[in-house]
């Protein structure tokens, strides 16, 4: 897997659950889908902050020429947006989570970034299985989590899954910190980093993508492990 071609800054993973039919693009859209109304969480006012002023961990920022702005997503999963990197205003919430997606009710959204890909916006991000925990061989908790990849047509959503039954991992898989990346044939990959049944042995893994992007092609080849490093 020659000349992979990340396009962002963190090496994690994804993950898809989904809908119901499908849009006229082809693009599957849960039944219980309400029409779609950009906001804040709470129904509170945008508000513009400076960049000096955020306080934001994991910050990922994407300029779209279609709306000549650049759009930052960070932990929580929301999105901010800018002309100049220096004001920006948001929060807005993009993700569509309506309805049954395992990750709906998640209240720990970490690392997302957002990929421009054939004409289409990919968000990824890894998202805590509330209650969830798995315990590894050296006794240590592990908290439920994973990855979740989806789509839009416009870059502020919403969001939503790809594919019905296209959860990329095994339930009990520790995922994190996805990024995207594609090789000299523009195939899709996932890079991504799965916690080991032991504190401390992690490792990144990289995973090829279906055509659809909703599920995998053959498993996923463990690029480093952690113990491995000097």
């Amino acid at each position: 897997m020659k000349k992979c071609a990340c396009f962002c800054m963190s090496a994690l993973l994804l993950l898809a659950s989904c809908s119901g039919g499908k849009d006229k693009d082809g693009v599957p859209v849960r039944k219980d889908a309400k029409e779609w109304r950009l906001s804040t969480p709470d129904g509170s006012p945008v508000r513009t902050v400076s960049v000096e002023d955020m306080d934001m961990r994991n910050p990922f920022v994407l300029f779209d020429r279609k709306s000549n702005m650049y759009h930052m997503v960070g932990d929580g999963g929301y999105m901010w947006t800018s002309k100049d990197m220096r004001q920006w205003s948001g929060p807005y919430d993009v993700l569509d989570v309506e309805g049954d997606v395992w990750y709906a009710k998640s209240e720990n959204i970490t690392s997302p970034e957002i990929h421009k890909y054939d004409g289409r916006y990919y968000y990824m991000a890894s998202f805590s299985r509330d209650g969830e925990t798995v315990t590894g061989v050296g006794g240590n908790t592990l908290e439920g989590r994973s990855c979740a990849l989806l789509v839009a047509d416009d870059i502020k959503g919403p969001y939503r899954v790809i594919e019905e039954e296209g959860e990329l991992l095994a339930h009990e898989d520790i995922a994190s910190h996805p990024t995207f990346c594609t090789d000299e044939f523009n195939a899709g990959y996932v890079i991504y980093s799965q916690a080991g049944e032991q504190a401390g042995d992690g490792s990144l893994k990289i995973i090829r993508l279906a055509d659809s992007f909703g599920h995998r092609m053959g498993e996923a080849y463990e690029m480093l492990k952690a113990s491995e490093i000097n």
